[in-house]
């Protein structure tokens, strides 16, 4: 029989360390290995950084 797991999930926002934003969540269920496009350029360095400057990376889990 499945149990049921309540979690509970505590966010805490820092606004002294860069904020990463890779746009919406994109739902795949049929992802052939192709290119997904991610953006983000949304995303901002910490309060007197240097947005410029930033470079991203994901990966696939």
């Amino acid at each position: 029989m499945p149990r049921r797991i309540n979690a509970k999930l505590l966010i805490t926002y820092n606004p002294d360390v860069p904020y990463a934003n890779a746009g919406p969540d994109q739902k795949l269920w049929n992802w052939n290995g192709g290119a997904i496009t991610l953006d983000g350029s949304a995303s901002h360095d910490r309060p007197g950084g240097n947005d410029a400057t930033l470079s991203y990376s994901w990966r696939i889990l």
